[in-house]
């Protein structure tokens, strides 16, 4: 994430400011500057006073009350439960930032085709077993609502023998699903070379879940930046994906605040076309991530290590990126 600053004095913004504490001033982001502006310099998206409690404002184009983040959003969950409302501001939030990244990564146009079904599952959330299920089909994410309850999470993260999930995890998993078939399966010289790094995505899709939910990992370990990524072509793909949009939102993030990211660090992750650069700068960055949550007593940030198959495939999806390669294949 950019360093952002209130366009009225200055002062320090953060992605989900509202309100200039310095000024007093009222304030929203900008999708289409990618900046903090006065909410008097333009819309403010109908969900700023909503569930969502959104900071960003229309595009000057918008045709009608919603930001393009809130646009996305087909399906709201029903907020009368308890905790319901808090957990979706949750969902929201973090879909804004992974929108950020998209916009970044130069996909802003075809992220408007995105759609988002954000289910309530009150049951999970008590601790039943879960009867809404996140994934991709045909464009359309469905994020379970319980992902934003922490209790939930842990117990899944737990029962899947997980080392990470969070919302945000989820959010960009599923995205790159969305994109595959747009950045990749459309064109054959790049669908050649994903087969060649991930394997033929047309393998049999639930039986290769099913294998690996009963414990069967196949593969090198070290060629897969997470045990999931194992499961199937399209998992490996997605999850490559998720990381990708980690380690550059990470790395920005780190350059907005100063820190030290090794020799040379780069000014803008977004703008540097070198995997292997960017993951040398990453690498310090998320060792002192780590440490610093170890010393607070929590698990690490980024209990990742890529090893040199994953590193490979890491590039490749780097490489599609419209804001690396030029733009959007034909």
């Amino acid at each position: 994430m950019r360093r952002f600053e209130c366009p009225c004095c200055g002062a320090r913004l953060y992605f989900e400011n509202s309100r200039c504490l310095e000024c007093d001033t009222d304030v929203g982001f900008s999708p289409e500057r990618l900046a903090m502006l006065a909410l008097r310099e333009g819309r403010a998206c109908a969900q700023r006073t909503g569930a969502a409690l959104c900071n960003w404002m229309l595009e000057d184009a918008a045709p009608g009350p919603l930001c393009a983040s809130c646009a996305l959003t087909r399906t709201l969950p029903d907020l009368s439960a308890p905790g319901a409302a808090e957990r979706y501001r949750v969902v929201e939030q973090d879909k804004r930032r992974l929108c950020f990244t998209l916009l970044r990564a130069g996909l802003g146009e075809a992220m408007r085709e995105l759609r988002f079904d954000v289910l309530a599952d009150p049951v999970a959330v008590a601790g039943g077993m879960p009867s809404v299920s996140t994934g991709h089909l045909d464009g359309l994410v469905t994020l379970s609502l319980a992902e934003a309850d922490p209790g939930y999470r842990e117990r899944m993260r737990m029962q899947l023998a997980e080392s990470y999930r969070t919302v945000l995890g989820h959010l960009r998993h599923e995205s790159g699903h969305f994109f595959f078939p747009r950045l990749v399966a459309a064109h054959g010289d790049r669908l050649a070379r994903f087969r060649a790094l991930f394997g033929d995505e047309r393998e049999d899709y639930e039986a290769a879940l099913q294998a690996h939910h009963a414990g069967v990992h196949r593969g090198d370990p070290s060629a897969h930046v997470s045990d999931y990524a194992s499961a199937h072509p399209h998992e490996d793909w997605a999850e490559t994906w998720a990381h990708l949009l980690h380690i550059l939102d990470t790395l920005e993030s780190a350059r907005s605040l100063g820190l030290d990211a090794g020799d040379g660090p780069i000014d803008d992750p977004w703008d540097c076309p070198d995997i292997k650069r960017l993951l040398a700068q990453f690498a310090p960055v998320v060792e002192a991530l780590n440490e610093l949550n170890r010393a607070l007593g929590h698990a690490d940030a980024y209990p990742f290590a890529p090893g040199p198959g994953a590193i490979d495939k890491l590039a490749f999806a780097h490489g599609v990126l419209p804001v690396v390669s030029g733009g959007l294949p034909s």
